[in-house]
């Protein structure tokens, strides 16, 4: 009896430990000091980025998938262990009707590795509600459109991200860019010339929801 009281204590202490270790998303990085600390989106800040974006131009058309994955861990070795929620999501690219691009599989077979927020080709770090150019999020872009290559292996191009800025709750600018520093052993490979790299793109929002992952 005493045994089961103290593991029922032990619960309840817990569980206050974690909802006092909880903050709003918008309060990352907490002065610096994560650690131990759930930076959960509780007035919905990420619902904006979410959903189904889309650019078109001539016969041309992108689309972002855009997700809300909650309570993602981070282990940094000077801030230490925290979580928050982020955006995912994966992009289609078409040319004339023909899919030339679709990051979906890549996403899926990467679906657990949960920090990598741009392992289906896009993602967001971001506290921010995307209008104050002071604080625009960063946009973090996979060209699939282009190779280049590590011990042997081609693989798309990534490198620094862009900036994603909302001109009205559903249309925003982003930069599909992949500058700085690129780590590669071989050429580069250009597999599709026409895709829009290395500029800013207006998309708008066609639906406020993603289809399923599945």
């Amino acid at each position: 009896m005493m045994k089961k009281l103290f593991i029922y204590i032990l619960l309840i202490a817990t569980s206050s430990t974690v909802a006092q270790t909880q903050l709003p998303l918008e309060a990352y990085p907490n002065g610096g000091n994560p650690d131990g600390i759930y930076f959960k989106d509780v007035n919905d800040i990420l619902d904006a980025y979410t959903g189904t974006w889309q650019w078109t131009e001539g016969n041309k058309e992108l689309t972002f998938y855009l997700y809300k994955d909650e309570e993602v861990t981070f282990v940094n070795p000077i801030r230490g262990t925290y979580q928050r929620d982020v955006v995912f999501g994966y992009y289609v690219y078409t040319e004339g009707g023909n899919v030339l691009i679709d990051t979906k599989p890549d996403l899926l077979a990467d679906i657990d590795n949960r920090v990598s927020i741009d392992r289906g080709g896009v993602g967001m770090l971001t506290t921010t509600n995307g209008y104050d150019p002071e604080t625009l999020p960063s946009f973090y872009f996979v060209d699939y459109s282009r190779r280049n290559c590590s011990n042997g292996v081609e693989h798309p191009i990534s490198g620094d991200p862009g900036l994603w800025v909302f001109l009205n709750a559903t249309t925003a600018r982003v930069a599909l860019i992949t500058g700085g520093i690129l780590y590669t052993t071989c050429d580069t490979t250009v597999l599709h010339a026409s895709f829009p790299i290395n500029q800013g793109i207006t998309i708008n929002k066609i639906s406020n929801t993603a289809p399923p992952l599945d």
